[in-house]
Order: structure tokens, then sequence, then C-alpha cells
């Protein structure tokens, strides 16, 4: 029990995006410090064909990879924001890879009063409904469904977070 304490006395935002494996205090301390997260750098990736950027209106929330930087986007996120996600992260269990996304997401939930989409391949109506209203964070998505909403997107629209450069790039 005091290590765990110790662990979390040193948790920050800088330790989180320095980590290499994302655990559940890593999630805990990033939603109850959502409003000191750092506000990270963007860039547009097609900068030489538009200078037009959407910001967020829906966030995956979905795969581990992609948790903190989803949390990040809220910074960048218009006031209303819809959370998608897939049927594998809401089916996940303590033992699934996938159990991180789907603690984060029931926690996000309790804080944010917003609809949560299950986004399934080929679901064209859905994603250009999405699209629509605004911008998508997708990291963390099935790459299927990346794909699918990446030709459906156009320039702008679409925000992906590297822990490694420590920006989102927006396609």
């Amino acid at each position: 029990m005091a290590q765990n304490q110790n662990q979390n006395q040193t948790l920050n935002w800088d330790s989180i995006l320095k980590t290499g494996k994302i655990e559940i205090q890593h999630i805990d301390f990033a939603i109850d410090n959502i409003n000191t997260a750092p506000s990270l750098p963007y860039e547009s990736v097609y900068k030489a064909f538009t200078d037009k950027i959407y910001y967020p209106t829906a966030i995956a929330v979905s795969g581990a990879g992609g948790v903190i930087g989803a949390i990040l986007s809220l910074k960048y996120a218009s006031s209303s924001i819809t959370f998608i996600t897939t049927e594998e992260v809401l089916d996940a269990d303590e033992k699934s890879q996938l159990y991180l996304a789907k603690y984060a997401l029931e926690k996000l939930q309790k804080i944010f009063s917003s609809e949560v989409i299950i986004i399934k391949l080929n679901e064209f109506d859905k994603i250009k409904t999405l699209l629509r209203a605004g911008g998508i964070y997708i990291s963390g998505l099935p790459y299927e469904i990346t794909i699918q909403i990446a030709q459906l997107a156009g320039f702008g629209k679409l925000w992906h977070f590297s822990n490694i450069h420590k920006k989102f790039y927006v396609f």
C-alpha cells in the first residue's frame, strides 16, 4: 500500500508522457488532473494543401495506445463531444489489453455527459455523421476502421497523438 502511495505521489504529466507502458494509475492521474494537462502542440500534416483544422468533436477511447492522447485531446475538443469506441472495448475484461480503454471510457463518462457511439467496420453513414460535426481523434482505433474514416475525412479532420514526439498530428 505504501509503495502504491509513493508511486502516485511521483506521478505527474511529464512522467506519464515519458512512460512506455500506461497503467491504471496513469489513467486515474490523467483524468483526475485533466484541467492541468499540458496543451501539447499540433501540426497539420497537409498544410501545403490547406490551413483548415477541425478540432475534435469525436474522441476515440479504444485501445491502450491511444488513451492518454484521448484525454489530452480534450484540451482541443469542442464543448460538445462524442466518445467513440468498439464493441471489443466494451466487452473487455481485466485480463484484456483493451481493459484500460474500457476503464478510461467509464471514468470519462462519469465526468462528461457525452454520448458513446460504438463504431464497427463499414458503418459509413455513422462515420460521415461524425465527420460532419468536426474532427475525430483516432489513435487506438483498429486500423481497418481508421482507414475507412480516413477515406471519408478530407484534410484537417483526423487527430493522432504521437507519444514519441509529444504532439498531435492532424491529417
